[in-house]
């Protein structure tokens, strides 16, 4: 069953989690990783309406890298994450002490990304696809946001690839090879607004 056009998650979906998984404590020396969540910059919008929310801006990297997100829990202090972070080349965005004395922290650092064009076709029940690509032909700004959920193994944790998209139709012709999307199950739909 899919979800309604206006944000509703897919009703059969008992709750909006993805993946549960149970992390380790974090080392008094060191850090856990939670979530790694990574915005190539070569499939960023521009399109995107203004966000009436607090946020903090990260710089964008350079083509053919990604600014990547760091979530992870840490038993050191503020100074030793700091200290970590820069010998690491890494930027601290928050350190947030919690009450079972372990610390939340959210890092960035730009790195390569060798991640490759690809096609959604049908996507949300849809007579077209959805382009993820460097190009973008019919300046559209990239308006669609298309996350993909890699689940969390006992070597990683989860990871996050977050790509601005644009719908073009099913005989659209690229002048790049397109890689292939599919997906068994729509976890959520937003409302997208088309250009008149």
């Amino acid at each position: 069953m899919n979800p309604s056009a206006d944000g509703i998650p897919d009703p059969s979906l008992i709750d909006r989690v993805l993946s549960k998984w149970r992390r380790v404590s974090a080392p008094a020396n060191g850090i856990v990783y939670a979530l790694v969540a990574r915005f190539p910059s070569d499939f960023l919008s521009t399109a995107l309406t203004a966000e009436n929310k607090a946020f903090t801006w990260l710089p964008a990297a350079a083509t053919g890298h990604a600014t990547v997100v760091e979530f992870v829990f840490s038993g050191l202090s503020e100074q030793e994450v700091n200290a970590l972070a820069q010998a690491s080349g890494r930027t601290v965005v928050s350190y947030t002490k919690l009450p079972n004395n372990e610390a939340f922290v959210v890092t960035w650092v730009h790195e390569s990304w060798e991640g490759k064009p690809f096609t959604v076709p049908g996507a949300f029940d849809r007579n077209d696809q959805l382009v993820i690509s460097k190009h973008d032909p019919l300046h559209t700004g990239r308006p669609v946001r298309f996350t993909i959920f890699i689940a969390p193994t006992g070597d990683q944790p989860m990871i996050v690839d977050e790509f601005g998209a644009y719908y073009g139709a099913l005989d659209l012709q690229f002048d790049e090879s397109m890689g292939l999307f599919t997906n068994r199950r729509v976890k959520k739909r937003g409302k997208v607004k088309q250009k008149p």
